[in-house]
């Protein structure tokens, strides 16, 4: 795969995954100026290969992904539980819900 088709920044859970590394140890790379980072935290393909001492492959990159779709999910999931009941909330709010008074 060409080159200019592979991203050319990576955020911190990516790029984890694509060195191999755990987030105290990038942090650790970061601190010590082996691995640059943009104001945003995001760190450059360029940084990686650098580290690496090779070119990048599209395949660890998708493999790296792949790595981090059980935590999308389980964010996705939570992010609609919590529309969920703010919807309901809301919907009660508008709709005037009260609990019925008991029968004399």
């Amino acid at each position: 795969m060409h080159q200019d088709f592979l991203p050319a920044i990576f955020k911190p859970p990516l790029a984890i995954h694509i060195l191999h590394v755990t987030p105290e140890e990038l942090a650790t790379l970061r601190a010590a100026g082996l691995l640059p980072a943009d104001d945003r935290g995001r760190i450059s393909r360029a940084g990686i290969e650098t580290l690496l001492g090779r070119a990048l492959t599209a395949e660890e990159i998708v493999v790296a992904d792949a790595r981090l779709e059980p935590r999308r999910q389980i964010n996705a999931r939570h992010y609609l539980k919590r529309l969920a009941r703010e919807a309901g909330a809301a919907l009660a709010d508008r709709c005037s819900i009260r609990p019925r008074s008991p029968a004399p």
